[in-house]
């Protein structure tokens, strides 16, 4: 971040905008405090699902209009088309989603057709809008995103100061990289103030400056940054490809690049399609297409779950995980084959749930829409306590003994070795806390006490809290994942 007479060489300030094939998201630093700590590089903190979901990045998928005009992006994006499919809306909208990687299919496809500026996009739904549109709007989005954090805490900033830099694969061709660039000054970033960075070569440089390596010296271990003349590897192992590169460091404490990049469409995305055709081969492929059509938010949790479980499987080939499919799922394998998982000796009567049933839950604080008596800081993040989380809701249909709701949910401190969990009735729809004092009409049932005591992971260990009736009780059963750390309990329901 050396001063030079060009607008990039002057700016207070540089953006990385990583627009990536899965997820997406910006990160900032200040000149001022780079000369002091190149570590000191800020993110936006946590991007949040709406259903207690926090992800250090945002899904990249986009929403627009039946007029072709942009409407979300994100985890706004998916939540609005899954109840626009759920309302039978969501005919004409246009939702796209993985298309980062059609750039690069493109170059090496054997057409060889040019990515240019009329090129159309297929959504998931078979419909076209311009690739330019497509991708300009998704960077507009976290172009804007960033400087809406910003103005809310500074306000003497200016467009100028800012230098933007997006990454990109290194593998890619010029053209798909120029693509890019006329997308960035599309979405209003200016030309001057735009670098393009080899996703690997940015990697490359934080291991260089920021990774500590063991050093043996005598008797003595130390830790200490690469030193001149160090080789080493790097895999870039992204959504869509990986990118494999080498460098040296050099004594001006600058990088070489030892061969040329290499890799290939590989990415994680690979792991969710093979994931997809096994679900596919289980159920059916005919199944999974009816149930997508109609369950777009039960298929929404199921990636996400599975998403989480990618996180934290080990190497290990004995390795094992569990996933609970929607019970949708199961209802249109029954109703497409006749064949039935389980069977019962008696009818068993439908009801309507006539009350809203969840569990008190941590949000991430907001001063503009939480109580301030509700803010507590927990792992150094502050935090909003005591908020409804819903699990059932009033008017969902409930049949006895078959139905099961549930939610995922993850422990308040990394250190916990305990879960307690209150469980908590209302005769509302949509209560928003748990605390009396906010004069929510909510009861307390009673909680469990889920022994979690393995706190390696830290907080990164998914608790499943689901809920299944039996005539007027309804049993709460908690699981921690890939353990066999269970509690079981029944309430008095009477719905």
């Amino acid at each position: 971040m050396a001063k030079s007479n060009s607008p990039k060489g002057n700016a207070l300030i540089v953006v990385a905008l990583d627009f990536g094939t899965t997820y997406s998201g910006w990160a900032y630093s200040v000149r001022q405090d780079f000369k002091e700590n190149r570590s000191d590089i800020k993110t936006k903190g946590g991007w949040k699902s709406g259903d207690g979901l926090v992800t250090d990045k945002t899904p990249t998928v986009v929403l627009f209009t039946p007029e072709n005009k942009f409407h979300s992006f994100g985890y706004d994006a998916e939540s609005k088309y899954a109840e626009l499919v759920d309302d039978n809306k969501a005919t004409d909208w246009k939702y796209f989603k993985r298309f980062k990687m059609t750039l690069f299919s493109d170059e090496t496809s054997q057409a060889r057709r040019k990515i240019s500026r009329r090129r159309m996009m297929k959504d998931v739904n078979g419909h076209k809008l311009q690739s330019l549109v497509v991708v300009s709007e998704c960077i507009k989005f976290l172009r804007n995103d960033f400087l809406k954090i910003l103005h809310e805490n500074v306000n003497f900033v200016e467009l100028k100061d800012i230098h933007w830099v997006l990454t990109v694969p290194a593998i890619w061709s010029d053209q798909a990289k120029q693509f890019m660039r006329q997308a960035a000054n599309q979405a209003g970033i200016d030309d001057d103030l735009l670098s393009l960075a080899h996703e690997p070569e940015a990697a490359a440089i934080y291991c260089k400056d920021i990774t500590l390596q063991k050093k043996i010296v005598g008797n003595n271990a130390c830790l200490s940054t690469f030193e001149s003349g160090h080789q080493f590897l790097v895999l870039d192992c992204g959504g869509g490809t990986v990118d494999i590169t080498a460098y040296e460091v050099q004594t001006k404490n600058q990088l070489i690049e030892l061969c040329p990049p290499s890799g290939g469409p590989w990415g994680g995305a690979e792991v969710d399609i093979q994931f997809l055709d096994t679900v596919k081969e289980i159920f059916g492929k005919d199944v999974w297409c009816e149930f997508e059509k109609s369950n777009m938010r039960d298929c929404l949790d199921l990636f996400r779950m599975f998403e989480n479980r990618k996180k934290i499987i080990g190497s290990n080939d004995e390795d094992t995980t569990r996933f609970l499919f929607p019970r949708n799922l199961f209802d249109k394998y029954k109703d497409s084959t006749g064949s039935e998982f389980e069977s019962s000796k008696e009818v068993i009567p439908e009801r309507i749930c006539a009350r809203t049933y969840g569990i008190a839950c941590n949000f991430p604080f907001d001063s503009q829409t939480h109580p301030p008596e509700l803010r507590q800081v927990y792992d150094e993040r502050e935090m909003c306590t005591d908020i409804f989380q819903p699990i059932v809701k009033k008017g969902d249909n409930i049949i006895l003994g078959n139905n099961c709701f549930e939610r995922q949910f993850l422990p308040t401190c990394s250190n916990d070795d305990t879960a307690n969990i209150d469980i908590f009735v209302s005769p509302d729809s949509n209560p928003k806390y748990t605390y009396s004092g906010r004069g929510d009409n909510v009861k307390k049932l009673g909680s469990l006490h889920l022994n979690i005591s393995d706190t390696k992971k830290g907080k990164n260990r998914p608790i499943n809290v689901r809920i299944t009736y039996e005539s007027t009780e309804i049993v709460v059963t908690a699981v921690e994942e890939g353990t066999n750390n269970v509690v079981s309990k029944k309430f008095d329901s009477l719905v």
